[in-house]
């Protein structure tokens, strides 16, 4: 979630994106239901208005364990390369600027 909110993208682009990886929104259950208000009254938002956003609702910053589960399990982790997961929003973000180009409005 967080290398496509720092990419900006959409909700659409990253439902896409997580669907490529058999992940999906679900829009009843949190931290999703929040993830998807956000993409869909805030499209373009940049990551640290989304993390702020996530502080003052009380959503976890952290990976759930049972997420980073499935994504060893169904090979996703190993595809994308341990250097790209990080234990928290605030290193997620560092590794989200190196690798996404942003406009200057």
């Amino acid at each position: 979630m967080a290398i496509c909110v720092g990419c900006r993208f959409d909700l659409r682009m990253t439902q896409r994106v997580l669907g490529k990886q058999h992940i999906t929104l679900d829009e009843f259950q949190e931290p999703d239901k929040t993830y998807i208000t956000l993409l869909e009254r805030l499209p373009g938002i940049g990551i640290n208005q989304f993390n702020e956003l996530l502080k003052r609702r009380n959503i976890p910053s952290r990976v759930p364990e049972y997420t980073l589960g499935i994504m060893k399990k169904d090979g996703f982790y190993a595809k994308v390369g341990t250097e790209y997961f990080a234990p928290g929003i605030d290193e997620a973000l560092q590794i989200a600027a190196k690798h996404c180009v942003t406009e200057k409005r």
